[in-house]
């Protein structure tokens, strides 16, 4: 009878080799950046390091009074996480699985080894080293602040405990369509709004659990049906492989296989061109492909600074969102201007209405994401101003866009034209949208605004008609 190794000596085996080899690798990086003299200079500022930690443990004292405000209002923050952490699984699901399976576990199964047993290991292995790490910044939280050891570690469990109970979610949910994604998205920030609506903290933490342990149950006997394992290995190879030290010391990016890219695979984009507006719409869609991970980056970076506005004064969300809303047009005309320094953009020449359109189209979809917060803003604090507000809301996005887009406009035809009034009407609506907290009869204003708004859209599309980019 053949003796075969235990599944945990195998995986063992290979988790040993593998950081044998990150080792490795970082070694001869390490050699390549730091001399004697460096190394020196190094280990001297990580002695100052430790030593400021104590400076700054004994400082932290001083500022005791506020330690313990935070303390009493540390039920609302465990009830704002077991908001906001399961729509950060959620966003992660579109660029990683979050199970690290790569390729050496997926040739691992074609031994007599079940793939169930491999994945769990796999799975296991990635809570045991988030228990570690929550464990060491909850150690250290204790050490140097004054907060109770009882309640670091109770955030350190609500951590834990949503990695553990949103690992099968994100694991299915990464296998899906982009859109099947967005609406997963929107559907589960809809249910927080719901959530919210609700003034005990524990009791949201019980329902948001209680219905993300429904989902695993339902998900559970289907962990494996329809699973891409080209994708889920190609993605942790990358992941796993990606080393800062090494890219930085031989100068080289670590790039995410373009084979799963967004739009890369659909049918929609092998089909030969039938009219002009599809040559538009698919030069924007690469170029979208190309910037994705600044384009997430940038807008759940808004997302999460209008979230956690929800949870202050209304009068500082008025004003998160009308700076989300500068910044949001901002970068979509920085965009505009950037895609005609690139490629074939810069030197054919293409009509500015269509191309301009087309690109309007895409910053629709991001702004609407971003309207998902207000939209809860409305159910937590009802109000008979909520319809004056959403319209300045629009109102004030579409001028200050308008202003924005018409200065790129002027940028990339190197064409100039007085835009004194569009600035001032942004300016305007800027301002009403980030007063209207204070003082909500300036919601009356987007009355005004949009009368405005619609005498000028003959002259926008004029505008728009007579540049051309040659």
């Amino acid at each position: 009878m053949i003796r075969r190794p235990s599944l945990l000596k195998s995986y063992f085996f290979i988790r040993v080799n593998r950081f044998k080899k990150k080792r490795k690798l970082n070694k001869m990086a390490s050699q390549l950046i730091f001399d004697k003299t460096t190394s020196i200079y190094l280990g001297l500022l990580l002695a100052y390091t430790f030593a400021s930690i104590f400076i700054f443990s004994d400082t932290m004292k001083l500022y005791g009074n506020y330690f313990v405000f935070l303390e009493q209002h540390a039920e609302e923050v465990l009830g704002f996480l077991a908001v906001a952490l399961p729509v950060r699984y959620i966003f992660n699901s579109f660029r990683e699985p979050g199970v690290l399976y790569s390729t050496a576990e997926y040739k691992l199964a074609f031994l007599p080894y079940r793939r169930g047993n491999i994945w769990l290991l796999t799975l296991m292995e990635r809570w045991l080293k988030k228990l570690l790490i929550y464990s060491l910044i909850g150690a250290i939280a204790v050490l140097l602040t004054p907060f109770r050891s009882q309640l670091v570690f109770t955030f350190v469990a609500v951590f834990i405990l949503f990695d553990i109970i949103m690992a099968i979610p994100q694991w299915k949910l990464f296998q899906q369509r982009f859109i099947v994604k967005i609406g997963v998205f929107f559907l589960a920030v809809a249910a927080i709004g719901l959530f919210s609506l609700v003034q005990e903290a524990r009791l949201i933490a019980a329902l948001i659990v209680g219905c993300i342990g429904l989902v695993n149950l339902f998900l559970l006997p289907h962990l494996f049906s329809q699973i891409n394992w080209s994708k889920v290995t190609e993605i942790n190879d990358y992941t796993i492989w990606r080393m800062p030290l090494m890219g930085f010391a031989s100068k080289t990016k670590f790039k995410r296989p373009k084979r799963y890219a967004m739009f890369q695979n659909s049918k929609q984009n092998k089909k030969p061109f039938t009219t002009n507006a599809q040559i538009y719409g698919r030069i924007w869609k690469l170029y979208f492909v190309k910037q994705h991970a600044l384009i997430f980056q940038s807008l759940g970076t808004l997302l999460v600074l209008v979230m956690v506005l929800l949870f202050m004064p209304e009068w500082l969300f008025s004003v998160g969102i009308a700076v989300m809303v500068y910044v949001y047009t901002s970068l979509t005309a920085s965009f505009y201007v950037d895609r005609f320094s690139n490629d074939m953009i810069e030197i054919l020449p293409w009509s500015l209405k269509n191309y301009t359109s087309h690109f309007l189209k895409f910053t629709r979809v991001g702004m609407l994401l971003l309207f998902v917060p207000v939209i809860i803003f409305y159910f937590m604090h009802p109000s008979w101003w909520i319809p004056l507000h959403m319209l300045l809301f629009w109102t004030a996005y579409h001028l200050v866009r308008e202003m924005k887009m018409m200065k790129a406009i002027q940028w990339v035809t190197r064409k100039k034209a007085s835009l004194q009034l569009e600035e001032t009407m942004g300016t305007i609506a800027i301002i009403c949208l980030a007063l209207s907290g204070i003082y909500p009869f300036l919601t009356i204003s987007s009355l005004v605004l949009w009368f405005i708004l619609y005498r000028r859209n003959s002259k926008t599309s004029s505008f728009y008609d007579k540049e051309r980019v040659t």
